[in-house]
Order: C-alpha cells, then sequence, then structure tokens
C-alpha cells in the first residue's frame, strides 16, 4: 500500500455486548463485533479489501476528508 488513508467509522453500540461499526464512505463495509477494539479491526480489514479491490480495478482511492455528521432525529413511539 502506498501511503495511508484516513475513513471515519462510525461505532453503534446495540446493548448485550454487540457493536455495529458502519463506514460512511464505503457503505458495503460494516462489521458487527463484541468490543470496540474488535469492531474497528474488521472494519479496517473490510477497508482495506475494498482498496485493494479498487485499485485493481484501476479505480481511484481518495482518502475520506469530510467528517461524517451524527444527528439523532425523535420520532412518536408506538
Amino acid at each position: 500500500m502506498t501511503g495511508s488513508l484516513t475513513y471515519s467509522v462510525i461505532l453503534e453500540p446495540l446493548g448485550e455486548g454487540v457493536i455495529i461499526a458502519h463506514v460512511p464512505a464505503f457503505p458495503e463495509v460494516s462489521a458487527e463485533a463484541g468490543t470496540e477494539e474488535e469492531a474497528l479491526a474488521l472494519a479496517r480489514e473490510g477497508i482495506e479489501r475494498v482498496v485493494s479491490y479498487m485499485r485493481r480495478r484501476g479505480t481511484p482511492v481518495l482518502p475520506e476528508f469530510a467528517e461524517p455528521l451524527v444527528r439523532k432525529v425523535t420520532v412518536a413511539g408506538a
């Protein structure tokens, strides 16, 4: 790999020891794990696979420059 690329990973705790990792730059990358460290490691592996695939295809791979904005929306309960 030439240089390093940085991407945002959003961690979503689902309770009972489950954390989901989402990568906004690569919607196809998500991971489920029991700890934050495991979720980040799995997300990193997914990102590396996507970047490798893009490079093999000759697709430009750019770092994610914009930080994702995470907001909460409240809706009426059932």
